[in-house]
């Protein structure tokens, strides 16, 4: 089968709602592996469409709404939550961290800094996803935030522990988190991560200072993390747009 034929036959299958762009890149990603498992030439036809596939996926993934929970729904959620659980779920929104790696901060790493000008609650990151890449991190958040009063309580009650938040956190925040689902949007525990990171944006935070916090290598790929930032960029006819294009769109959301 030529490459314009099969093509056909998948934008019939797209447009038909029978089978996503994403979905297919997947199988012809598995058919191509296996024909390197048995020594069989890459086709034309396999190459031309695995670039085609890939961008058709691209795109649906940039229009596909992504959760991202909102002040307003996290202020909901804490209240559904248990007060340790809470705690965990509003640093990982401020901070726009992996709810993840929250659950591997270290209990005896927090501390309380003077930096010039600001007393701060430092809180080192040793173990996590992007650690072994990019090596550890620590971001501050000022004294005066009401969440430190919270986990400086909760670092001297976890004192015999290693980690700060007990294990059953993540499990009940991943359930709760569930009562925002809708019937196109479902929420899981990356809305927090996501949220954060698209509040931090309409407060005035440039890309490289969400770098600081994503810890995302580009602006690109923080961008696509955000998702939200890039459905918003598009629907404002910004197809094209620049990074400051669509981070510009996430700020007049």
């Amino acid at each position: 089968m030529d490459t314009e034929t099969f093509w056909a036959k998948a934008m019939a299958l797209t447009e038909s709602k029978m089978m996503r762009w994403s979905t297919m890149a997947t199988y012809w990603a598995a058919m191509r592996a296996g024909k390197k498992y048995l020594d069989l030439p890459p086709a034309q036809t396999d190459i031309l469409m695995t670039r085609r596939l890939e961008h058709k996926a691209q795109e649906e993934a940039a229009l596909t709404p992504r959760a991202a929970i909102t002040p307003e729904q996290m202020r909901l959620l804490i209240q559904h939550l248990s007060h340790t659980a809470a705690v965990m779920a509003t640093l990982t929104f401020i901070l726009g961290q992996r709810l993840g790696d929250i659950a591997k901060l270290h209990t005896e790493a927090l501390q309380l800094v003077q930096l010039p000008g600001q007393h701060t609650l430092a809180i080192p990151f040793l173990e996590g996803k992007v650690i072994p890449k990019t090596g550890s991190y620590c971001l501050h958040l000022a004294a005066s935030n009401p969440v430190v009063h919270d986990l400086i309580k909760l670092q001297q009650s976890m004192s015999e522990h290693k980690y700060l938040f007990p294990e059953d956190c993540q499990d009940e925040i991943a359930s709760t988190i569930q009562v925002f689902h809708t019937d196109t949007v479902k929420y899981d525990v990356r809305a927090l991560r996501r949220g954060g990171l698209q509040e931090m944006a309409r407060m005035g935070l440039s890309l490289d200072e969400l770098r600081v916090f994503s810890r995302h290598p580009s602006d690109s790929m923080l961008l696509r993390y955000l998702q939200g930032g890039i459905c918003l960029a598009h629907q404002a006819g910004l197809t094209t747009g620049t990074a400051d294009a669509m981070i510009d769109a996430i700020r007049r959301h």
